[in-house]
């Protein structure tokens, strides 16, 4: 969680964690993270980036076809 925070600090995703424990793990738990726009109203696939519409990517992190 805390590098998506230092990755993407947008004052509207709001963040969910889940934590499980798999049954082949062991005694290891996993912490799912999931987030969603708050402005837009959907969930966001990649936290890290964000959701592009509150903070649209520079033109050199977009990738043409």
């Amino acid at each position: 969680m805390p590098d998506i925070l230092r990755a993407n600090a947008c004052e509207f995703l709001h963040f969910r964690a889940a934590v499980s424990r798999p049954l082949s793990a062991g005694l290891q738990r996993r912490v799912r993270v999931t987030a969603s726009c708050e402005k837009v109203g959907r969930e966001v696939a990649e936290p890290e980036i964000g959701c592009g519409e509150c903070h649209p990517l520079p033109a050199e992190f977009i990738v043409k076809d």
